[in-house]
């Protein structure tokens, strides 16, 4: 286990410095099961950091009943588009990564950031941003 990184730590850190760090802590943890792409972004209004997930083995991806079970209530509420997102999922368009593998992937992340933000203030302070593990057009291996 790491250990936890002070808030002033984590500032001094670049964010091309905290992409080096996610990628190495990803390939540690998953090895070669699964492929990450970790980008990072700078704008005038902080930094962004993106980890999206380009090949996956089979271990990490939900079951047809998993997906099924997730999508439970949409299929009810919409069942026609319902059909459409299974008829994609089945074509491998759509790949559902589990879900404890993102809670996983997501907490090497934020390990390097930190948000004291209260938006009922409209008030914003983090590390960098960072909206959860992405993935299209993943490759199962």
């Amino acid at each position: 286990m790491k250990k936890q990184l002070t808030k002033s730590e984590k500032v001094a850190m670049s964010i091309t410095d905290i992409a080096k760090a996610v990628r190495k802590d990803l390939k540690a943890e998953f090895g070669k099961n699964i492929k990450f792409s970790v980008r990072s972004q700078k704008f005038s209004g902080g930094t962004s950091l993106t980890v999206k997930i380009k090949k996956c083995a089979i271990d990490f991806i939900k079951s047809e009943e998993e997906f099924d079970e997730e999508h439970m209530d949409f299929r009810l509420q919409n069942p026609d588009v319902y059909k459409n997102l299974k008829r994609r999922y089945h074509r491998n368009d759509i790949i559902a990564v589990k879900d404890e593998v993102k809670e996983r992937i997501d907490g090497i992340v934020n390990f390097y950031n930190f948000d004291e933000s209260e938006p009922m203030y409209d008030y914003f302070c983090v590390n960098f941003y960072y909206h959860g593990v992405g993935g299209s057009d993943i490759e199962v291996i």
